[in-house]
């Protein structure tokens, strides 16, 4: 991924909203918030854009650091900085978001330009930097700048930047290739040779007053840039809280640093600088190239082995102890077993006896059998003959319920007959008593007589049938 990819790709990931309001610092011929992307984007820098095309036809910093800017492709500024970025756009909205990509390193205040930045950003909006290296750069051979520097131009002023200018004539070199610095050789070859005399020319002017051209007055490591932020948050300077910082990658000479604008970090810190102190710590010092990452990788993996290792032997040796136990165990319960077997062998010695008896007993219960089968299949014989005896009984009980059955239905109709009869002799008897009742009553004598014994029989045949 090349140089510029990185800074959009970090920009981007930043702003998600293409409407929002941005304030790009500096943009030269590399802009990374592009208008026609951004519609709500500005530009500003120092100078106005005939003077930035001026000043980078041809000038020390350039000459000095190896640097070349097509001319061309300097992209137009909408605004050139008045005094100070509140004073600047004092009239304007804030913004949503500040990016500042290899600016701050120029800035001869840069304390008072997070104060001032902070002035025209809206609470929560976010300043996105990307601050070179000086490891990996132009710089490489410079002293590292300092919280105690920074406060020093604060506090005292502008003109307390001129050691950072002799620094920087004096020790810069011609070579801004980061994979240079990284591969780490032949790096004797660049230590400065050139004599004194026009660096301490440009320190006797910055001591005057005079600002001198795109200046790197703050030539920071990526730790050394959080030890920076993280004093100045402690000091209570600066209303900035860190969301995000990537360190510098192999082969590249820039880090990133994306701050949040918080003035609560001014009451209370402290959660702010525990975050930075595990950044920091996090971080390796001092100069750092490519074959160090390779004996870091190397060393780290080593450590890992070690460290597998010594996991593992601590493993074995309480998988040894545990086998110990296990072998105690095993050797106890082996003991156990023998004396089981032991007693295992006399209950079998006893239940082969024992089997033997059972055997006999088997046999005599075979023969027991065999008689018993015998007077079953004579029990057989019987149980059929009785079963055919059985159904004759059942068929001649069939006879006589169907004859008693007819011999009911007779009856029946007897009781009928007899019914009526008495019916009949009611009636008649009805009529007897009329007839012995009237007048003619005695002289039918006779015929009374006769039926007086009619009645009788009746009497006696009524009786019969009650009995029966």
């Amino acid at each position: 991924m090349s140089l510029m990819d990185d800074r959009e790709l970090f920009v981007k990931n930043i702003i998600k909203d293409k409407d929002s309001r941005i304030l790009e610092i500096g943009p030269l011929n590399r802009p990374i918030v592009l208008k026609s992307e951004y519609k709500n984007s500005l530009y500003c820098d120092i100078r106005s854009t005939e003077e930035i095309k001026k000043l980078y036809a041809g000038n020390e910093y350039l000459e000095k650091t190896g640097i070349s800017i097509d001319i061309n492709s300097i992209v137009e500024v909408d605004y050139v900085l008045n005094k100070s970025y509140q004073n600047t756009f004092s009239h304007m909205e804030k913004f949503d978001y500040v990016v500042a990509s290899h600016v701050l390193e120029h800035m001869q205040d840069i304390i008072g330009f997070f104060q001032d930045i902070s002035g025209i950003m809206k609470p929560g909006g976010k300043l996105c930097i990307i601050y070179p290296d000086k490891r990996y750069c132009f710089d490489h051979f410079r002293e590292s700048a300092s919280f105690r520097d920074a406060y020093d131009v604060f506090t005292r002023g502008r003109t307390e930047t001129a050691r950072m200018v002799l620094d920087f004539f004096s020790m810069s070199v011609n070579e801004n290739n980061p994979v240079f610095y990284w591969k780490g050789k032949n790096l004797k070859e660049i230590i400065p040779l050139n004599n004194f005399d026009q660096s301490i020319k440009n320190y006797k002017r910055a001591l005057n007053g005079e600002k001198l051209d795109d200046v790197h007055y703050w030539p920071f490591t990526d730790r050394s840039f959080l030890l920076f932020m993280y004093n100045c948050i402690r000091a209570k300077l600066i209303p900035f809280t860190c969301s995000q910082f990537i360190p510098t990658k192999e082969n590249t000479q820039q880090f990133f640093v994306e701050l949040v604008h918080d003035r609560s970090v001014m009451e209370d810190n402290l959660p702010e600088l525990r975050k930075l102190q595990n950044l920091i710590a996090s971080i390796p010092e001092d100069y750092y190239n490519s074959e160090n990452i390779r004996k870091d990788k190397t060393i780290s993996q080593l450590n890992k082995k070690i460290s597998d290792l010594i996991s593992q032997n601590e493993q074995h040796k309480s998988l040894i102890s545990a086998l110990t136990l296990q072998i105690s165990d095993l050797e106890k319960a082996n003991t156990d077993l023998k004396k089981a077997n032991n007693e295992l062998t006399n209950q079998n010695t006893e239940l082969i006896n024992a089997n033997k008896e059972l055997s006999n007993q088997n046999n005599a219960l075979i023969n027991t059998n065999k008689e018993l089968t015998v007077q079953h299949s004579a029990l057989l014989d019987m149980i059929h003959e009785f079963t055919i005896k059985n159904a004759s009984m059942e068929d001649k009980a069939a006879e006589l319920t169907r004859e008693l059955e007819l011999i009911r239905q007779e009856k029946n109709y007897i009781i009928k007959k007899l019914e009526d009869v008495q019916n009949q002799l009611k009636t008649a008897l009805s009529t007897l008593d009329e007839i012995y009742n009237s007048k003619a009553w005695k002289a039918t004598k006779t015929v009374r007589l006769m039926l007086d014994s009619i009645k009788r029989i009746f009497k006696i045949k009524q009786k019969h049938h009650y009995y029966h």
